[in-house]
């Protein structure tokens, strides 16, 4: 018969103190996670800012010892025991990463694609780990965040506390902007997420103001995206960064998402011009190309006239003013490029690529086709 202990009536054998921490969602409220080693349960404890990361230190465990998470009733009895005895990696350890539950591997060794460029647009940050799959803990009103799934194309966003843990990290923000993503994605039940991180009042997410979580329902795989994000790494072009993670919603597993770098000013000043905030944006906008409601949307960058009104509505969308753009005409920069690719012709044109150099990073757009291409 197993014996379920608490820490302290272990000390008087320690040779080592180990430190287990196991992500997990009890099968009920009163329910609770320990570990079991050398065939002793030892309950785990986790309180509002950890959970659902449980953690307790045992003494007389070594980096050597073999161990499996329980989960645990209210009683302290035993409902639950992973299939498969755990190890640390580095036997000179004292503590676990941040294991989930049933899950045999915490950090995977994957290689990555060599670079074939340098990056021209760095982007560093410990938000994206491909290696792993972190888990957001996020809490919102249950009442409104009914409302959002029951209606998506109204849904309006919520306040909500997220906690993002990875195998070393506890990172956790209140008070954060939360709601749905995307235009065709919310016609699926499996809903699409942002965050918004409000920097005015120091909310941050390791220097990155918004993500979004993408439901790739369009892709059983769901690696393509993934493996394209990495293949533009491995070119050097500037783009979006990404990595997989389990969400769950007031304690509900919502699945697996891919989250990713929401395209915004903040984004482009930190990847385009290096965290420089001297630097002025230019124009940023949102080119929609899908059908919606019987009606088909088309941004194919064919100049049609030179003010807004000559465009079909919802075919750009401006997310950001441009040096060059006014309330009245928000997409003018873009309106002028537009022009500026129909005017172009390389017959006539002296040097064709020096007009396009001076209009448009054309080595970058050139390793973007090349990729499209390849796509």
């Amino acid at each position: 018969m197993k014996i379920v202990l608490s820490v302290a009536a272990l000390a008087s054998v320690a040779y080592a103190d180990i430190t287990f921490n196991v992500v997990g969602y009890p099968s009920t409220n009163t329910g609770a996670f320990g570990v079991n080693v050398g065939d002793q349960i030892i309950k785990l404890a986790s309180n509002e800012t950890t959970f659902p990361v449980w953690t307790g230190t045992v003494p007389g465990s070594t980096g050597a010892t073999e161990y499996a998470y329980v989960e645990l009733n209210a009683a302290g009895a035993a409902v639950k025991t992973e299939p498969f005895k755990r190890k640390l990696s580095d036997p000179a350890a004292t503590t676990t990463p941040n294991e989930f539950f049933e899950r045999q591997t915490t950090v995977w060794g994957l290689p990555r694609i060599p670079y074939t460029y340098f990056a021209t647009y760095p982007s560093n940050t410990k938000a994206f780990r491909a290696e792993q799959i972190a888990t957001f803990h996020v809490t919102a009103p249950a009442a409104l965040m009914a409302g959002m799934l029951a209606d998506p194309m109204n849904a309006q966003n919520v306040k909500a506390d997220i906690r993002f843990i990875s195998n070393d990290t506890i990172h956790s923000q209140t008070n954060v902007t939360f709601g749905l993503s995307g235009k065709s994605s919310k016609e699926h039940v499996k809903q699409a997420f942002r965050f918004k991180f409000d920097t005015a009042i120091s909310q941050k997410f390791f220097h990155r103001p918004n993500l979004k979580l993408r439901s790739m329902v369009m892709d059983p795989t769901m690696m393509r995206e993934m493996l394209y994000i990495d293949m533009l790494n491995s070119a050097g072009v500037a783009t979006q960064q990404g990595a997989w993670v389990r969400l769950f919603i007031n304690n509900e597993p919502y699945g697996l998402y891919l989250m990713v770098d929401d395209i915004s000013g903040s984004f482009l000043k930190q990847t385009v011009h290096g965290g420089d905030s001297k630097v002025a944006n230019g124009s940023l906008v949102q080119m929609n190309a899908f059908p919606e409601n019987g009606q088909q949307f088309n941004a194919d960058l064919v100049y049609k006239g030179p003010s807004l009104a000559d465009y079909q509505k919802g075919n750009y969308d401006s997310k950001k003013l441009g040096p060059g753009d006014t309330a009245e005409e928000p997409i003018k920069e873009l309106i002028d490029f537009m022009k500026d690719l129909q005017d172009f012709d390389p017959a006539s044109t002296p040097d064709p690529i020096a007009y396009w150099e001076q209009r448009m990073d054309f080595d970058g757009f050139l390793r973007c086709m090349a990729l499209e291409y390849l796509g």
